[in-house]
């Protein structure tokens, strides 16, 4: 039990049993890991309950401490679907594991122990499980080799409880001494007494306790204060128990750690991880070694080992918040949503700063909320913004009314009210495929400014300008689209509909088609990419701006860990007219946006952004001389959100926008400044 590679393999059929190799991998097919356990029992048993696949039982290499992952292998890829369905309903937390673990497992050895002839022995005349009371500690004392062995344990252990079960596993026969029936307050005492005689004691899962109450066997020893041991049935199959060993998980003074600790500092994972390596064979269960050996695993993002890391600080020191905190997180990387949740809660129960305990909750919220079959939310945002040019625009961020241009010299001013509601509805109709449903209506008011209304500039329609100053714009759009989920990728394809109103009268229809693909690269940058086609519509008194339109979007997104949130998006848009109208070309235009967030405080945050367009237009209009528009826009934008409770936030934002074209009615600059409030729910 104390090899330092053991891989134990494992595979049954309804009517026999054989040991399967890691010869009798096939690295051409998938493979699952079912589960992951710190003793050899629990994966036996885990085992023994998927027989009707190839399992293998795997101790990790990397430790002298044992630790057990459970495989299913040789699983056809065409039915790894079907498979892993199945398989979750009886282990949540399984997951398809990569090719380059099932290629690792194919090529390494198998250690098996030699089976031994035991025989039996005197019965007993009580049911030996009777006399544990589960309510109670135990503790895995040793293991024995031999029957004379653990009666050689027990004795020097009489004025305890003692239990021993045997294991006639396919791979090893050993017995398992237990003391049972600890009182809770002398089992501290009973530990440090004799740690010294049996170091590698370990406290006993209730798990384990309980298994053995209700689990009655014929070959197990129940030995109370001073019984003799020639009592003893010992003729049943029960699972092995590992030993998990503890050695001291204080901070090493070895500068060898320091040299690691400094060259994970500087991002130098690689040669931290050697190092690192070393120290834990020496000191395997030290919790200072695992915890930066499994930070730097996860920065190199190889999530397996570094849940294996953090695993083993917990076995060793199971006060150890930090370590379960990086392990919860961990699972949530490798997909192990249940396994997350369990960890996470098991911190909260200790006294943690709030900010940490409110991270953990909206952890945990996210979570179950991701396993929900469906979810509504949404948004009320009421603004006011001050336009000090009107000049050809709308506050909607994709399409321009064009009633609003203003071709005199003069610069007018708008005082906009704000409304926007969002609702957002989704339903999973299984892991891989969600279908979602989104509704967003946009009013705004526009309020004309006395300048403008009382102008005697004779260019100007005042009378136009009347009717505009009770006018107001409205926007609604349905978005309706499917999700395929796959690991790091997200497939999304669907059709909106928008509708413009102006003076609450008929202006303009978009229908569209979409396609949008989301893929995640080391656990944060992601990169996306859409595609949209979409009709422009108008209404019969602006018929000639009817088109065929299709966007291109590019764009990456970074979270930093100290700098805030990078966005960076290139778009391309092509107008193509319908019907040909020297006043109405065809038109297109190439945008770069970079956008940055950063939280100040977990209340502030600021966020800046800027923007360009370049807009070219052919126009046949023989005032411009048969020349190719250029518009070249400007825009950027400052502003602030502060979050006053979970659910309401006030923001303000800034804009400045420059229109540089070659046509000069078309020239203008503006300024923008608005306040908002919205309410999620």
């Amino acid at each position: 039990m104390k090899s330092l590679i053991t891989i134990l393999c494992l595979f049954y059929t309804y009517l026999n049993s054989y040991e399967i190799s890691s010869k009798n991998i096939n690295i051409n097919k998938k493979g699952v890991v079912l589960a992951t356990f710190k003793n050899l029992g629990n994966a036996k048993e885990v085992s023994d309950k998927f027989y009707k696949y190839d399992t293998f039982i795997k101790e990790t290499t990397t430790t002298k401490v044992p630790y057990y992952v459970v495989f299913a292998v040789n699983i056809d890829k065409k039915n790894l679907k079907t498979t892993l369905k199945k398989i979750k309903k009886r282990s949540k937390s399984a997951y398809i594991t990569s090719d380059s673990r099932i290629n690792q497992l194919s090529k390494t050895p198998i250690k098996l122990s030699n089976k031994q002839d035991i025989t039996n022995t005197t019965k007993l005349k009580i049911k030996n499980e009777d006399n544990i009371d589960p309510t109670k500690k135990s503790l895995t004392i040793a293991f024995a080799k031999t029957k004379s062995e653990a009666l050689s344990i027990s004795d020097s252990l009489k004025n305890y409880d003692i239990y021993i079960r045997k294991s006639t596993s396919k791979v090893s026969d050993e017995y398992i001494v237990y003391i049972v029936n600890i009182k809770n307050s002398k089992f501290k005492n009973l530990s440090t007494k004799i740690k010294s005689k049996y170091p590698n004691l370990d406290e006993t899962s209730k798990f384990r306790v309980n298994y053995f109450k209700k689990n009655h066997t014929k070959n197990s020893i129940f030995l109370p204060k001073t019984t003799i041991s020639q009592n003893i049935n010992n003729n049943k199959k029960v699972l092995v128990v590992n030993e998990i060993k503890k050695v001291k998980k204080n901070t090493i003074t070895d500068t060898r750690y320091q040299d690691a600790k400094k060259l994970f500092n500087n991002k130098e994972y690689q040669k931290a991880i050697k190092i690192l390596l070393e120290l834990l064979n020496e000191t395997p269960s030290n919790t200072a070694v695992n915890f930066y050996l499994g930070r730097s695993y996860y920065m190199i993002h190889d999530y397996e080992k570094a849940s294996a890391s953090y695993e083993r600080i917990t076995i060793a020191d199971e006060s150890h918040l930090r370590g379960r905190l990086e392990l919860a997180q961990t699972y949530l990387m490798l997909g192990l949503k249940d396994d997350a949740i369990d960890s996470f809660n098991l911190v909260l129960k200790n006294d943690i700063p709030e900010t940490v305990r409110k991270n953990i909750n909206n952890k945990i919220k996210n979570i179950n909320s991701q396993k929900q079959k469906y979810s509504f939310n949404g948004f009320v945002n009421l603004g006011i913004t001050y336009d000090n040019n009107v000049n050809n625009t709308t506050m909607t961020k994709n399409y321009t009314v064009n009633n609003y241009e203003v071709t005199s010299k003069d610069i007018y001013s708008d005082t906009i009210l704000n409304t926007l509601v969002n609702a957002n509805y989704y339903y999973k109709l299984n892991d891989s495929f969600i279908f979602e449903n989104k509704f967003t209506f946009i009013n705004q008011l526009f309020i004309k400014d006395s300048k403008r209304l009382n102008t005697s500039d004779s260019s100007i329609n005042v009378e136009q300008i009347n009717q505009e100053d009770k006018k107001e714009m409205s926007y609604i759009n349905n978005n309706l689209s499917f999700s395929n989920i796959k690991k790091s990728d997200l497939l999304t394809y669907g059709i909106d509909f928008s509708t413009i109103e102006l003076a609450k009268k008929p202006y303009l229809d978009i229908y569209g088609l979409f396609v949008n693909h989301q893929k995640r690269y080391f656990s944060k940058i992601t990169f996306y990419t859409s595609l949209k086609y979409f009709r422009k519509k108008y209404d019969t008194e602006y018929e000639n701006l009817n088109s065929n339109n299709i966007n291109i979007t590019i764009g990456q997104s970074y979270p930093s860990d100290y700098y805030g949130n990078f966005n960076l998006v290139y778009l391309y848009t092509k107008e193509k007219r319908l019907v040909f109208d020297i006043d109405a070309p065809d038109k297109s235009s190439n945008s770069f946006m970079f956008g940055h967030n950063y939280n100040i405080t977990d209340k502030l945050s600021l966020n800046e952004s800027f923007y360009y367009s370049k807009i070219d237009e052919k126009s046949f209009n023989p005032s411009f001389y048969e020349t190719i528009r250029e518009d070249n826009l400007y825009n950027i934008s400052l502003g602030l959100s502060y979050k006053v409770t979970k659910t309401t936030s006030l923001s303000s934002n800034y804009k400045y926008t420059k229109n540089d074209s070659n046509i000069i009615p078309f020239n203008y600059q503006k300024q923008t400044f608005g306040i908002n409030i919205k309410k999620s729910f």
